[in-house]
């Protein structure tokens, strides 16, 4: 999900379309889509939301009826398992840079499981599910005991939002290999 402090205004001097590119990129901007950071693992969120993907993300987007289905798709680009795929398919990755790069053929290429109606159900209701406990879990370690500023404050955020990503990660990776039936002698985690 994308917070409100994500989202800005876009001035009038900004709302101007390539000749190149012209329209393309607005079709994504409507709302059930996922955006994706060329960095990947950097975010990949799904959004029920309309907004305009800044340029150089990645947008997907479909009718309100594939909903659902997005917010699975958003899980399944998250896992280890596709992370696990782009290492073995992308060049670049882990060779001639620390940025994880990842161009729109290359997502374009990542194999996608047709899901059933049952395990799209069960991807999208994760996917809420984590998105509530992400958001809880931030809320509560942002007013607790460790509410406050400075440089150990920031080093505790970030080991916490770290810890919790992985925690997340954990969770989508489990389910994910469950539904897809892979066994335990062969996960990834």
């Amino acid at each position: 999900s994308i917070s409100q402090n994500a989202l800005q205004e876009i001035h009038d001097e900004m709302c101007y379309t390539s000749k190149r590119g012209g329209k393309v990129g607005l079709e994504v901007a409507q709302a059930p889509h996922i955006i994706l950071s060329p960095f990947w693992m950097s975010y990949i969120t799904y959004s029920d939301e309309d907004f305009v993907i800044p340029p150089r993300q990645i947008g997907i987007a479909g009718p309100e009826t594939d909903a659902a289905y997005l917010r699975g798709l958003a899980l399944y680009l998250s896992s280890s398992l596709v992370a696990y795929y782009l290492f073995f398919n992308v060049p670049t990755w882990g060779v001639f840079q620390q940025a994880r790069l990842v161009t729109i053929n290359a997502v374009r290429k990542i194999p996608t499981p047709e899901f059933t109606p049952e395990q799209v159900k069960v991807l999208a209701a994760l996917q809420k599910e984590l998105v509530e406990q992400e958001n809880r879990e931030v809320e509560t370690f942002e007013s607790g005991l460790f509410a406050g500023h400075g440089r150990s404050h920031d080093k505790q955020r970030e080991q916490f939002l770290s810890e919790l990503r992985q925690k997340l990660q954990n969770r989508i990776d489990e389910v994910l290999f469950d539904l897809l039936g892979i066994p335990d002698d062969i996960r990834l985690f």
